[in-house]
């Protein structure tokens, strides 16, 4: 408006007559008020386009980010489910080992009655497992054990060692851990005994038949450490930078069968939750393997 009026008064000063200038200063404002509503409405529609625009492309991004979510939610999902499949799959084969157990042999009462034990118990915790990997599934931002346990990490080694009796027994395995000083950690109980349950599985699984395996429990400087040294062939070179990767997995010596690949993964899983870390390495001068994990206090 103040761009008409200048306007206006610069043709009013150059016009020679009064009446004619007024005439067409008139004119020329009508001409400008209209040149500039036209400007407004172009303007207007203007705005509206891009408004229209905009919600256009926000409401496409919306769908793509929620699509996008959705893929990993679904993926994340499909991790969990594999885990835990491979998980009931441990804990399923200790339970049917304990029951054919029962049936193959004469024994005594108090050994049924160890025996019916272990299968209830092992049934219980493959509940608990059940119920606390299908809770992880949901937290997929999850960094963190918000509320460990407390417990006597002593007892947790030497009762894993006497559910793998049958397996030991079956390939003539002894297993060395001496260890009866409690020590108490805090970590999740069940996630920590599948981590150690992992680890002895993978060290029965490459022993050779009349082998030994040798279980080492310290703590020091706020940390926990747990060794597991076998004598089995070792890790192959080939191998050594993939054995924490999904699916990755080398055969075994006695069946020349390769696992499913997802119980090193849980196990690092777990051992980041917790904030430590496992590691898997040859022995050196000797046969086997040492794996390491470390929980800090």
């Amino acid at each position: 408006m103040n761009k008409i009026l200048l306007n206006a008064a610069v043709l009013l000063l150059l016009l020679p007559a009064p009446s004619s200038a007024i005439i067409t200063v008139a004119s020329e404002i009508d001409r400008l008020q209209e040149q500039n509503n036209h400007l407004i409405i172009a303007l207007f529609i203007s705005l509206l386009l891009f408004g229209f625009i905009t919600s256009v492309l926000t409401n496409r991004s919306t769908k793509v980010t929620k699509l996008s979510n959705e893929l990993n939610q679904k993926k994340h999902v499909e991790n969990y489910i594999d885990i835990l499949s491979h998980q009931i799959g441990s804990h399923t084969t200790i339970i049917v080992s304990a029951a054919k157990s029962l049936l193959d042999r004469q024994l005594d009462p108090k050994k049924n009655t160890e025996y019916l034990k272990k299968i209830i118990r092992r049934g219980g915790e493959l509940n608990t497992l059940t119920d606390r990997l299908l809770e992880l599934a949901k937290i997929d931002q999850i960094t963190s054990i918000d509320n460990p346990d407390n417990f006597n990490l002593t007892m947790l080694i030497n009762k894993t060692i006497n559910d793998f009796s049958g397996r030991l027994l079956a390939k003539n395995i002894f297993v060395a851990f001496d260890k009866t000083t409690p020590i108490g950690i805090n970590s999740d109980k069940i996630l920590t005994q599948e981590a150690f349950e992992n680890i002895i599985n993978n060290a029965i699984d490459f022993s050779p038949i009349d082998g030994s395996i040798n279980i080492q429990l310290a703590k020091s400087n706020n940390t926990i450490t747990v060794k597991v040294l076998d004598q089995g062939a070792g890790i192959p070179e080939y191998a050594q930078a993939k054995i924490f990767e999904r699916y990755y997995s080398t055969a075994r010596p006695d069946t020349n069968q390769k696992g499913n690949g997802l119980g090193l993964q849980f196990v690092k899983k777990i051992m980041d939750l917790h904030g430590g870390s496992v590691t898997i390495d040859n022995r050196k001068n000797t046969n086997g393997v040492i794996a390491t994990l470390q929980f800090p206090q």
